[in-house]
């Protein structure tokens, strides 16, 4: 009996060590549960904000927003290039930051950066959050740059019909034209000045066809501002030997496609006025974003100023300009600089478009 208690007992012990074990067993795998049921929660929440038409600032914001929430980092900031900086929560002076790269396949976009508070958030979770911001800068991009050759062919077909249509009118009336003048005599000088000026409204018309050509031939192959600028004065700095300099201090994302057209439209007729009629030796284009969110371009030629804000007859420079920074809805101011030269500069702001996919997600959490 005394042999048969004491297996007893250490049966019980056994079941004993078993049963604690098997607990925490079930522990740790309840935890490890929890934080994946976590970790996918964050990560299709992340997923929504992405889940719109368009994406924009807003939906890196509210992924942030939801990173920030369920892990333990103080801070966290998403860095795109050298002028394009999001933040969610409060830096600490003294705490160390981590950071992991935001990139889609070979192209990296920039970088993750989180300061914990407490402990360090999961990696694993981490690496998600900046893979799907790499994912949805890519589609950014894309979205713009698909954007961007819509109205490249919008414009490209108005300029096909003015060339169609009215370039064809203009030719048949400087044929007619032509063959009046052999067969009026040089006796009859009334008809000869009469020829005369129509000769020079024709000239003139051509002059604006031209014009009129080339503003709505602007093409773009790139979705990025400085890129696409670049791109632009490439082929005017074959027409002038004046230094042209680019500083472009514009976040690509802070533009949707139809600004940035305007933006370069007004940007190319600005330096084209200071290659034809300024004799510049130097054009300095300056882009950049003020601390208000607002945006302004400078375009500054050192040449001989400007007479008068008049536009001359038979261009339209001005006008489009003007047009174009009504579009950006912002302020166009053309002056002479204190230096000497012209300025032109345009000042507008980017509006804040309602993201409702930020409510949902906030309905969501909730």
């Amino acid at each position: 009996m005394g042999l048969l208690a004491q297996t007893f007992t250490r049966m019980t012990d056994e079941l004993h060590k078993l049963y604690r074990s098997l607990e925490e067993k079930v522990r740790q795998k309840t935890l490890r549960l929890q934080e994946a049921n976590r970790m996918l929660k964050v990560l299709y929440n992340c997923s929504q904000a992405l889940n719109v038409s368009t994406i924009d600032r807003h939906c890196f914001q509210s992924i942030l927003q939801i990173a920030h929430r369920y892990e333990t980092v103080g801070c966290l900031e998403m860095c795109v290039g050298e002028n394009w900086r999001l933040s969610e929560g409060k830096e600490n002076a003294g705490a160390t930051w981590q950071a992991l790269p935001i990139r889609l396949q070979d192209v990296e976009f920039g970088q993750l950066r989180w300061q914990a508070s407490t402990q360090q958030p999961s990696t694993q979770l981490m690496e998600s959050v900046a893979n799907m911001l790499g994912r949805g800068l890519y589609f950014n991009q894309a979205q713009k740059h698909y954007q961007q050759l819509l109205l490249m062919e919008v414009r490209a077909t108005i300029a096909r019909e003015l060339h169609d249509s009215l370039a064809q009118v203009l030719s048949y009336l400087n044929i007619q034209l032509t063959l009046l003048k052999r067969a009026v005599s040089e006796e009859n000088v009334q008809a000869r000045h009469i020829i005369t000026d129509f000769e020079q409204a024709l000239r003139d018309a051509y002059r604006q066809l031209r014009e009129l050509l080339v503003t709505f031939r602007l093409t773009l192959q790139q979705a990025d501002l400085p890129a696409a600028l670049q791109e632009m004065i490439e082929p005017l700095r074959a027409q002038t030997s004046a230094n042209i300099q680019i500083d472009c201090r514009i976040p690509t994302q802070a533009l949707d496609a139809a600004q940035q057209v305007h933006l370069l439209q007004i940007i190319r007729e600005a330096v084209l006025n200071a290659i034809k009629h300024a004799q510049a030796t130097a054009i300095v284009v300056s882009c950049r974003t003020q601390p208000d969110g607002g945006h302004c371009v400078d375009i500054r030629d050192d040449g001989r100023g400007i007479g008068s804000h008049e536009e001359p007859a038979g261009h339209y420079g001005l006008n489009i300009m003007h047009e174009c920074a009504g579009r950006l809805g912002g302020t166009l101011s053309i002056g002479s600089h204190p230096e000497g030269g012209t300025r032109v500069s345009v000042c507008f702001s980017a509006p804040a478009t309602a993201h409702s996919s930020t409510n949902d997600i906030n309905d969501k959490e909730e």
